[in-house]
């Protein structure tokens, strides 16, 4: 596996979970 690969792999699953930890706030803010 290359570095680039996994870097790219870690910032993808990095920006799921951010996703996942703001979904939840954006949809109370569009229900408020």
């Amino acid at each position: 596996m290359r570095v680039t690969g996994s870097k790219e792999y870690v910032r993808f699953h990095y920006r799921e979970k951010v996703e996942d930890r703001w979904m939840p706030i954006t949809i109370d803010l569009a229900n408020a």
